[in-house]
């Protein structure tokens, strides 16, 4: 988490709410999505991704390749299974952060930036 966007002293001083809504915040910024948000927490999902870089090396390259050498169009389709079997393999990332949890580890951000 970035130092400048840690919630203020005043923020813990108020209730847990303020404090999971800035979690809330945080993690939907970097892809994940709230499943469940009560009061004692919150559950986040971040659904599996592509790998941008299996589809680069496996697919993307054989398949230019195979415009200079044919056979490269069966490494790009071999390449191509590799990188699905990847993905549906994958499982979503699932999280819970209870209101407890998100207040102490707010409090420990900001007495680590305090005493530095």
């Amino acid at each position: 988490m970035k130092p400048e966007a840690l919630p203020s002293i005043k923020l813990l001083e108020e209730n847990d709410s303020k404090i999971l809504d800035w979690y809330v915040a945080e993690y939907t910024k970097q892809g994940w999505r709230v499943l469940n948000r009560s009061e004692a927490g919150v559950q986040f999902q971040k659904p599996k991704e592509w790998s941008a870089l299996g589809t680069l090396l496996f697919i993307l390259l054989p398949a230019l390749g195979a415009c200079l050498w044919i056979s490269m169009l069966g490494v790009a389709l071999i390449g191509l299974v590799l990188v699905a079997a990847h993905y549906l393999m994958q499982q979503d990332k699932l999280e819970y952060i209870s209101a407890s949890q998100a207040r102490d580890s707010v409090k420990e951000l900001l007495g680590v930036m305090q005493s530095a």
